[in-house]
């Protein structure tokens, strides 16, 4: 059983981090500041939040649109467009509760990260400019090539390519615990359709109907069972 965490992040805490403030139209905006209803909100009555993890600048939610249960969204409280974007000192803490959440979400799988960065003046990623990296379990175990052989370049540490992208206006990044390889969309031989990553997980694994998590079902057991565990 993985229990709920809080961690603080002392590497920011004495920091004055400008940032941008709540968008009204952003869906995490909304759900983490209470602007409006969020779908969460519409359809698991019965939980009061998704955050299952938290510091003061971050937070940890259960992914709408499990492909694998266990599957986490990591996010600022505070909204910037990628992960990249976010000041220098900022990402560190980031890097840090992330590694934690990767140690804890093993209990789930093997673990890998993605991000599919993008401002929106791009048009790119899954049309929701508020950075969030994902942290999803597979049943295999993976090199990181497996699933982006294209990328140019290939890194120790989610921090040092996030260090490297703080200048991309559109990026993607995939790795796991042993590495992590990441380009700017220019460095690549195509574009990437929205939630890109997602499409190429659910068809490696025959689940080709998952990626998009805005046709997941309004009510995903995978989901309640990753609150669930995260909550015992």
């Amino acid at each position: 059983m993985i229990s709920n965490v809080t961690i603080r992040d002392q590497r920011t805490n004495d920091i004055d981090i400008m940032a941008q403030s709540p968008d009204p139209n952003c869906e995490f905006c909304q759900e983490l500041g209470g602007l409006n209803r969020s779908r969460f909100d519409a359809h698991y009555p019965e939980f009061s939040s998704r955050i299952v993890a938290q510091t003061e600048h971050f937070v940890a939610l259960p992914t709408l649109g499990q492909i694998f249960e266990g599957s986490l969204l990591v996010l600022p409280r505070r909204h910037y467009s990628t992960c990249g974007s976010m000041p220098d000192r900022l990402r560190a803490g980031f890097c840090e509760f992330v590694r934690e959440l990767f140690d804890k979400t093993t209990g789930f799988g093997n673990p890998v990260i993605f991000e599919h960065g993008a401002r929106p003046k791009t048009g790119g990623s899954c049309g929701i400019y508020h950075a969030h990296l994902h942290i999803v379990p597979l049943p295999g175990i993976h090199d990181s090539k497996d699933f982006f052989s294209e990328a140019p370049t290939k890194v120790d540490t989610l921090e040092e390519a996030l260090n490297s992208l703080s200048r991309s206006d559109h990026y993607l990044l995939f790795g796991n615990e042993k590495s992590v390889r990441f380009a700017d969309v220019s460095q690549l031989p195509f574009t990437p359709p929205s939630q890109y990553f997602r499409r190429q997980l659910a068809n490696h694994y025959g689940l080709s109907k998952y990626w998009d998590w805005r046709k997941a079902p309004a009510r995903e057991a995978k989901l309640v069972n990753t609150l669930t565990a995260w909550a015992g």
